[in-house]
């Protein structure tokens, strides 16, 4: 399996070694089937180490070429920029990245010599690598960078069409988040959303170029509802702590939040930190909208919203609403101002935040029924809306059927597979969109 990805024995080396220390990492908590997860992991760390070459050696090839032509002058300003870079480095992460990727050490090397474990010293190394990467994105923009042995995020484009070209074959990798304690909360009519609801889009995910990692609270991967979902949707592979914002930001393109009506601080604390730091965000359904509630800012921030209260249909919940689309977006293709849907009735009313764009929105602008003091001046109904929170970019979804975008006969392309490549790029200091390519260790 290793050789279909990795072709160097080195590299299959390093993978079956990465395979093994996830095993002893993970192996307390991983009730599926052994065999089927070591093969779903080999495959997941194959496939990132080939890909992770095939960049190395195309942005090498870049980087010759351009020196060929004769652009010393570049090349100069560049060895003093990053020289600069490697000098504002603390003694610790500087010594780090020499040994790894000027020295060329291995990773147990590496470990030998901090005398810790390998999975200690990958680690580290990691840290140190994203470090460099958040001080390389104040270079100038204009100027090419060339590659360390590591993939650092932010990479400079030449061009919209060089960006667009790299995007629509680089693998996204989205969050899908797995929460234990949403599918235990009762709303306030008694009635609580399954874990599985939470999921309920993720077979729409499930699409090439883009990979599927389950996030979830810690110490919950054994939990029965948890354990089934990760296993029947295929994230067992890889798992990332839901709570650690710096794991989320290294190891995610893309944080998806489904129907999940209770968050815990430590979540939200960490997937809005990771969202500020460029992770895309696809939130669809008002994610913490029972607890911690709707006052709470850090719920209205991944809502795109200043308030918010919440509309149910009368009768029975999410009764066929008329919408339309009021702006148009790349996430939208073929779908012009004045286009009309049907979707279901119940959902938030807002008072959009400052530089939100809403795209569709339900055409009879409902009053709240729920926490109605909350706004108190009106609002609208959001189906689909862009913004950006810090440096990462974020699409609301607040429809209960999704699936009725993409399947508008104007609509062109895969909805989901738009959205993803639409957030998996982050906004740089500088006016340029960027893509995000994460430091996986």
């Amino acid at each position: 399996m290793c050789r279909k990805y990795a072709h160097d024995p080195n590299d299959i080396a390093d993978a079956k070694q990465e395979v093994v220390l996830r095993y002893l990492r993970h192996r307390n908590r991983i009730e599926l089937n052994v065999f089927g997860w070591l093969a779903a992991t080999a495959r997941s760390v194959c496939a990132d180490i080939g890909r992770h070459r095939a960049r190395e050696w195309r942005r090498r090839a870049e980087w010759s070429l351009r020196e060929s032509r004769g652009d010393r002058d570049q090349a100069s300003i560049i060895r003093e920029q990053i020289a600069s870079v490697m000098r504002s480095l603390d003694d610790d992460d500087r010594a780090l990245i020499e040994r790894r990727f000027f020295e060329r050490l291995t990773i147990e090397a590496i470990a030998s010599w901090l005398g810790v474990s390998p999975a200690t010293a990958s680690r580290r190394v990691g840290s140190a690598v994203e470090r460099l990467g958040a001080l390389l994105d104040v270079i100038d923009e204009r100027v090419f960078v060339p590659p360390a042995d590591a993939v650092l995020r932010g990479r400079a484009r030449d061009s919209e069409r060089e960006e667009e070209t790299a995007l629509s074959t680089q693998t996204v990798r989205v969050g899908v988040m797995v929460s234990e304690l949403a599918m235990k909360t009762p709303t306030d009519e008694g009635w609580h959303i399954g874990i599985e609801g939470q999921v309920r889009s993720v077979p729409m995910l499930e699409r090439d170029g883009i990979e599927l990692v389950g996030m979830v609270e810690p110490d919950t991967t054994s939990i029965g509802g948890v354990e089934r979902v990760i296993r029947d949707f295929g994230l067992g592979a890889h798992i990332v702590d839901a709570t650690d914002a710096r794991a989320l930001y290294r190891e995610l393109d893309v944080i998806y939040l489904g129907t999940l009506i209770a968050m815990v601080p430590r979540v939200l604390d960490a997937v809005v930190r990771a969202v500020e730091l460029g992770v895309g965000l696809l939130n669809e359904h008002f994610a913490g909208s029972i607890i911690p509630g709707m006052r709470d800012q850090r719920v209205l921030r991944l809502m795109l919203a200043e308030r918010a209260a919440e509309h149910h249909t009368e009768g029975e919940h999410g009764k066929p609403r008329p919408a339309e689309v009021v702006r148009g977006h790349e996430i939208i293709p073929g779908l012009s101002v004045g286009t009309r849907f049907v979707v279901g009735g119940c959902g938030p009313v807002c008072a959009m935040a400052k530089g939100s764009t809403v795209l569709i929105e339900r055409a009879d602008r409902p009053a709240p029924t729920h926490q109605a003091e909350l706004l108190p001046n009106g609002g609208i109904m959001p189906i689909l809306a862009t913004g950006v929170i810090g440096g990462g970019r974020a699409v609301v979804l607040n429809q209960f059927l999704p699936e009725l975008i993409g399947k508008h006969p104007s609509y062109r392309g895969d909805f989901y597979v738009n959205v993803c490549r639409w957030l998996a790029r982050a906004e740089h200091e500088g006016s340029r969109w960027m893509l995000r390519t994460p430091a996986r260790s």
